[in-house]
């Protein structure tokens, strides 16, 4: 994909640079190539936007060059980095912004260096006709002239109709009484959005008068009757300039293509975000634009940017893992310097900035966790005294000179955009203080426009490129959801329809009164073929199993069901009631994920997809994702923080103010890209002091630690109001991996807290944690729910006076609860009253699970201390009814369990003693059954021999028996553990001995012991201390448990008839043992997407070179013959041919002329001329003084002595325009003349020049010009001249003539065209017996000739005709010179009628240096 706005960029023209002083302010000194430079000496050249600088490459072994945004923040330049080289040339290539280079000769000795900066030479702007609008206007002057703006209040409009098709530039300014750093303006086409022009928040200090913001443009396109209506959403002033075709010559205007206008641009915008995000080519963001200069490419270039880009801040960190200090603060920023009118005007900008602090350590960026669009990074910084900054990536470093200003300083740092990371490190000493921050343009997501976002919104359809990237990206987090899912494929078990419907019956019978006995109901039912059974059955055994507090395991059913079954009516069904879970638990990443896969099947999904981007600040998301939507959203937020203004109120300004002391930053990655998280530790705290009410959401993660344990780390975060505890489960790992080693992390806790004004938060954590932290606004946090994994942490620690607490909430009596058990600070009692008091709360998903790791840290333990009972007796454990409810309740999830054998539990060691068996050869075969969740499993078991220890493998389709003989035990016992339990697996052991030649039945014990009790004698135990106690009873072979919480002292336990009981006590445990749900899937390191980045810019050799700062010369050859002359005598015609040269020579704003020439006459004296002019022009005003001497030598003759005559004069004057059609000047000119010669000469010498003596020049010896001309000029290749001037007479006093002139002047392919009539009125005075009208046309015509690679030539023909006197003037001149050396510039400011097309034509003729 090429730039969005192909320019040729292969012919470039070369001019000197201009050379700047720096004190005692910046300004221009001096336009020269050459520069000569002292020992040591520092010098500054001006380099503007679009252009680069050509210099000799022998310049790099005496001087250091240096390049910055201002002269006061340099970057050293080298020369493999930053400049194109060859033998002949190297070159700093054109940027879209101004620089100053510093030019240091490190030499001992002076020297000279010469330089050359050169552009693209672009044709004339065709837009040119300001149009009047009906609103209040403002003039801006400058030395060039004057512009009109209109003033459109916030919310004004104007409207205006174009009854023929248009090309059009609007020009926009903030007016700066009213900063608005959100301020736009809208242009709508017959009611429909075509264009956003944001205004530029930053004061244009050339204007005095008037309080303007810098000017944005934009270029539109209308159609012959259609209405153009101008918004805007800020105090503004505008400008709209109509584009002007050429009359005849099509070429010499720049061609703005209509598919670059808006609002057909947009098309060309669709190819570039395809390029981008489906191609994955940067090439849209070339450089090159810079080179080219053009103003709609760049135009164009920067929409570009905007719409896929952003400015993201760089965090750095020290190696040394030692804090960063940062501040957000408005600051002053110096972005650039401009010149306007030979000043220079700092461009300033207040911005809110997170300011961070350098200290002597180096500072570490980590580039490769951003997804950089340009290799351009920003750093803004300041310094208390000069510095030297070191900037440093893999083999490059960057040398910054940094000057100690008030404002901050503003340097674009090219970083090659494969680059992984940067430092900064301060150079200079160490009571330097250097505040500074980073900034690089990364790609966003998605595109963002409000125009294209418009056109979407009223035609109902998307662009396919935009559609492409949200359908992919919507695909992707399904993808991810899905993957992280495991399926659920149970064993198939057929039941006919009539057993079906009966068992569905009787489960709904049993829901609540056997909520198990129900659950095996339900288990098949659940696979029956009969999709309304089946979804019957499902919906009953989600709710049982969520009335069991198994939340967890309800909602992982769903997800199982949902990605596995390919029935519609099923999945439909898991999904609805998967949202509603999620909706409940506020698990918005599920959701999310979930709806992003079902956008289109159920309906409340869009709502939910929208709200929630909204609710995660992925506003751009939001956005298209309601662009058709009619059900009511929160969006119109998204709109705000998107400076949407055609579909929300104003946006507000976040200016969140705080200081922030932070640690290093860690890089992570997840299948949405890389992160980066703050560390902390027990020894470098977070530290954040809010200077304005703020709204944080943390997110904290440590490293996964997955030993079959709970792993809890705890965050503490305190300031002088709140106290918050939060538990990171670092036992679960997430998706999110290290960058460094690939290891996974855990899943993030979210801690929400909301600061005053002043208030100074600092967070700790136990473990190493990694924070992410964002900000969120206070119309978000007012609209959505912000859920909080914190509670307020027990200042005490003491869990008694919590739990007696009227005011403790639920979160925060389990999580302190849950902190002082994994930090062993509870007592039995203490751990009793707790769970006592938790037993009277509700319970929800979120309590259970942290309950059920509350309950982790305890168990079940026989209560021993018996007092009496009426016997016991051993059941064999054979059925599921006799099994514990935990038990039951794995067999009803696992696949296909087998009571067969003894039952291995996780986390106990089995010890088998062998000793009574009658064979010395043993078997033992398992009955392994996975979780219905978990198919592909593996069950390792670790068995103890006498003297080894063996692991054995078992799969639930192949067992393999692991045989033994006795003799490899010690003391007949074999030990048996199992090594990778995961929840809802089984497994049990059978044992075979070898008898008589043939495997046989070895019986192992599976006994349990009961009490027993009578009606006569109850059980009597006595419990030291509250307790919670479990009762089993069986009976009826059926076994049966209750819980119940138990005051110290006796427990009895009596029955009506007889019974088997036994009892438990729960009791805190040495262990905290985890039973994790089995995952078959891996987290692998995600792929990356690479883009291709742009093409290196090319060194530019065809150029030409114009030496303005050298001397102009030209010969010449002119032929004229004149019949028209002032004077009313009688003079005969006169022929002349002139020969000579001219020399001209500019300095600044100075311009010097010296003309020669030989003049043969066929009727007179031959004569030298030697003429002298001197043009001045101010720099800031359009004034202008012009002085000129000629002089006149006739040489002696025939006896005759030598004549000569001298004509002086100096002009006073303006030259200004309004707009760049109407161009106004006038001048006064006081003039005297002198002759050697007089009437005796005139009468004795009949060959006397009339240059020399003639009757005019006698009666007019002094007085003084004056003139006003007006000049119209809407079109590029021709003007219209009206003028009126006058003379006087030699008394100063009385006028000798009136004259009015018109003139058409047309520019075609090279050829200038000149049509005028002058009409003098001459007034009748002691010289002129009677006044006299005098009207002549004139025609001019001139050319420039191209003489080959030597130069060009001039060829000029003008023709003057009195239609009074019937007489005519002829002239015809040939000249030509250095022009293609010198251009233009040595030439004063009406010599070239059209400058820059003449310019162009010369340049077109002239041959380009290879």
């Amino acid at each position: 994909m090429q730039p969005t706005y192909a320019v040729d960029i292969d012919r470039g023209v070369l001019e000197p640079p201009i050379w700047l002083q720096t004190s005692p302010k910046l300004a221009p000194f001096t336009t020269s190539q050459d520069m000569r430079f002292n020992a040591k000496q520092h010098r500054y050249l001006w380099l503007p936007k679009g252009y680069w600088l050509d210099i000799d490459p022998e310049h790099l072994n005496k001087f250091i060059i240096s390049a910055g945004n201002t002269q006061y923040i340099q970057q050293r330049l080298q020369v493999h980095r930053d400049l194109l080289c060859d033998t002949k040339r190297c070159q700093l290539p054109a940027m879209g912004h101004n620089r100053i280079v510093a030019i240091q000769n490190h030499l001992d000795e002076d020297t000279t260096f010469k330089a050359m900066v050169g552009h693209i030479p672009q044709n004339v702007d065709s837009f040119r006709r300001a149009l009047s609008l009906a609103k209040p206007s403002v003039v801006t002057k400058n030395r060039r002239g004057s512009e009109r703006y209109y003033q459109l209040n916030k919310d004004d409009e104007v409207t205006l109709f174009f009854s023929a098709a248009k090309k059009l530039k609007l020009s926009v300014r903030q007016n700066m009484q009213q900063p608005d750093e959100k301020g736009v303006v809208y242009a709508y086409v017959d009611k429909q959005l075509v264009a956003k022009i944001n205004t530029i928040n930053s004061q244009a200090l050339e204007y005095k008068e008037q309080s303007l913001g810098l000017e944005n443009t934009e270029y539109l396109a209308i159609a012959a009757g259609q209405y153009l209506t101008i918004k805007s959403k800020t105090d503004a002033f505008i400008k709209l300039e109509q584009s002007h075709r050429a009359i005849y010559d099509d070429n010499v205007a720049e061609k703005e293509q209509e598919k670059h206008l808006l609002p057909y641009w947009y098309q060309v915008a669709n190819d570039a975000i395809s390029a981008v995000y489906n191609d994955h080519s940067l090439h849209v963001f070339s450089d090159d634009v810079f080179t080219a200069n053009n103003p709609l490419a760049t135009k164009r270039h920067n929409n570009l940017l905007s719409m896929m880009t952003g400015q993201s801040q760089l965090w750095g960190s020290y190696r040394t893992f030692s804090a960063v200090e940062t501040k957000s603060r408005m600051v002053s920023e110096l972005v650039e310097q401009r010149l306007v009118d030979d000043q220079f005007y700092p461009r300033i900008n207040q911005q809110l900035r997170l300011i961070s602090t350098l200290n002597q350590s180096a500072q570490l960026f980590d580039l490769s966790s951003k997804k950089r669009a340009t290799p351009w990074l920003t750093l803004i910084a300041k310094s208390t005294k000069d510095s030297q900054l070191k900037l440093s990536s893999g083999e490059n470093s960057w040398l910054v000179n940094l000057k100690a200003t008030e404002d901050f300083q503003s340097l674009i740092i090219s970083v090659p955009l494969n680059s992984q990371s940067l430092t900064i490190q301060s150079l200079s000493s160490q009571t330097n203080q250097i505040e500074f921050a980073l900034y690089a343009r990364t790609l966003t997501d998605l595109p963002s426009d409000e125009v294209i976002y418009q056109q979407a919104v009223s035609t109902k359809n998307l662009r396919p490129a935009i559609s492409k990237l949200i359908a992919d990206d919507l695909h992707k987090q399904h993808a991810d959801y899905l993957a992280a899912i495991e399926p659920y494929a149970p064993a198939r078990k057929n039941v006919t329809a009539f057993n079906a419907e009966q068992s569905l019956l009787t489960a709904k019978d049993l829901a609540t009164s056997a909520p198990l006995d129900a659950l095996a109901f339900l288990k098949p039912l659940t696979q029956n073929a009969d999709t309304a059974i089946a979804e019957q059955a499902w919906q009953l055994r989600v709710a049982i199993l969520r009335e069991q507090e198994q939340f967890h395991l309800a909602n992982s059913y769903l997800e199982g069901l949902y990605k596995s079954t390919q029935q519609l009516q099923l999945k439909q069904f898991a999904a609805q009631a998967l949202i509603d879970s999620y909706q409940t638990e506020h698990q918005d990443i599920k959701l999310f994920a979930l709806c992003a896969g079902n956008l289109t099947t159920i309906k409340e999904c869009q709502p939910i997809l929208i709200n929630l981007a909204v609710k995660q600040q992925k506003h751009r998301l939001a956005a298209w994702l309601a662009y058709s939507s009619t059900v009511p959203t929160k969006v119109s937020e998204s709109f705000k923080a998107l400076n949407y203004q055609t579909l929300s109120a104003h946006p507000f300004v976040d200016e969140a103010r705080y200081q922030l002391k932070a640690g290093s930053q860690e890089t992570f990655i997840n299948s949405q890209g890389k992160l980066q998280n703050t560390v902390i530790t027990e020894a470098m705290p977070w530290s954040f002091n809010a200077q304005t009410p703020i709204n944080l959401v943390i997110k904290a993660r440590t490293a996964a630690k997955q030993n079959g344990e709970y792993q809890t780390a705890w965050l503490m975060a305190q300031s002088q109001y709140q106290h918050k505890l939060m538990p990171i489960f670092s036992d679960i790992p997430a998706t999110t991996l290290f960058v460094k080693n690939q290891q996974a992390a855990s899943v993030a806790a979210t801690l929400v807290v909301r600061l005053q004004a002043g208030e100074a938060l600092t967070i700790t954590a136990d473990h190493t944690s990694y924070l992410d932290v964002s900000f969120i606004p206070e119309s978000l946090f007012n609209q959505f729910d912000y859920v909080s994994d914190a509670a307020n942490k027990s200042t005490s620690n003491d869990i008694m006076s919590l739990i007696y607490s009227a005011d403790a909430t639920q979160a925060d009596l389990l999580l302190n609860g849950l902190y002082l058990l994994s930090k062993k600070r509870l007592t039995n009692n203490q751990y009793t009253q707790l769970l006592q008091r938790l037993e009277t709360l509700d319970a929800d998903a979120k309590s259970t699970f942290l309950q059920n790791r509350i309950e982790s840290y305890g168990q079940w333990q026989p209560l021993d201390s018996l007092l009496d009972f009426a016997g016991t007796r051993l059941f064999d454990m054979q059925s599921t009814a006799q099994s514990s409810f935990a038990d039951r309740f794995t067999l009803l999830n696992t696949q296909a369990g087998s009571n067969e054998g003894i039952l291995l539990r996780p986390f106990h060691t089995l010890n088998i003693d062998l000793a009574q068996t009658e064979g010395q050869q043993i078997r033992f075969k398992f009955n392994f059954s996975t979780a219905e969740l978990a198919r592909a499993n593996v069950a390792n078991l670790s068995l103890q021999l006498a003297n080894v220890q063996k692991v054995w493998s078992v799969t639930e389709q192949q067992s393999i028996p692991f045989t033994f003989n006795k003799r490899e035990l010690d003391n007949n016992i074999i030990s048996l553990r199992w090594l990778n339990p995961y929840l809802s697996q089984h497994l049990t052991i059978e044992a075979e001995q070898y008898i008589a030649g043939r495997w046989q039945h070895l019986a192992l014990p599976t006994t349990l012991l009961f009490y027993t009790v009578t009606p006569d004698t109850p059980l009597m135990a006595k419990l030291p201390a509250d307790r919670l106690i479990k009762l089993e009873e069986m009976n009826e072979f059926k076994r049966t448990e209750r819980r119940f919480f138990h005051p110290a002292g006796k427990v009895e336990v009596t029955a009506d008839k007889l019974q088997y009981v036994r009892l438990y006590s729960w009791q805190l445990s040495e262990q905290s043992n985890k039973i994790s749900p089995y995952s078959q899937a891996k987290t692998l390191l995600p792929e990356l997407i690479t883009y291709q980045a742009p093409e290196q810019p090319s060194i530019i050799n065809e150029q030409v070179n114009l030496h303005s700062d050298e001397l102009n010369w030209q010969g010449f050859i002119r032929y004229d013959q004149q019949t028209i002359f002032q004077s009313a005598e009688d003079i005969p015609a006169r022929e002349e041919i002139d020969i000579g040269a001219r020399l001209r020579l500019n300095d600044d704003n100075h311009w010097y002329q010296l003309e020669g020439y030989y003049s043969l006459s066929d009727t007179q004296a031959d004569i030298f001329a030697l003429n002298g002019y001197h043009s001045w022009q101010d720099e800031n005003s359009p004034w202008y003084i012009d002085t000129q001497i000629n002089s006149r030598w006739q040489p002696s003759h025939d006896s005759f002595d030598l004549q000569y005559a001298l004509d002086a004069s100096i002009s006073i004057g303006q030259s200004w325009q309004r707009d760049t059609v109407h161009r106004h000047q006038w001048q006064v000119t006081p003039y005297i003349r002198y002759s050697s010669a007089d009437l005796d000469d005139y009468l004795a010498d009949e060959q006397l020049n009339s240059s020399i003596f003639n009757f005019y020049r006698e009666n007019h010896a002094s007085g003084w010009l004056s003139y006003y001309q007006y000049r119209y000029q809407p079109w590029v290749d021709n003007y219209l001249n009206f003028g009126v001037s006058s003379g006087s007479n030699d008394d100063w006093l009385s006028l000798d003539y009136l004259k009015f002139n018109s003139s058409w002047n047309q520019y075609y392919h090279g050829h200038i065209f000149q049509v005028g009539l002058d009409s003098y009125y001459r007034f009748a005075d002691d010289h002129r017996a009677t006044a006299t009208w005098q009207y002549i046309t004139r025609f001019a015509w001139q050319k420039q000739v191209n003489l080959g690679s030597f130069t060009n030539g001039w060829l000029k023909l003008s023709w003057q005709q009195d239609w009074v006197w019937n007489n005519h003037n002829i002239s015809v001149e040939f000249s030509s010179g250095n022009n293609q050396h010198t251009g233009f510039a040595p030439f004063a400011h009406d010599e070239i009628i059209f400058p820059a097309l003449q310019l162009n034509h010369l340049l077109e003729h002239s041959d380009y240096e290879q």
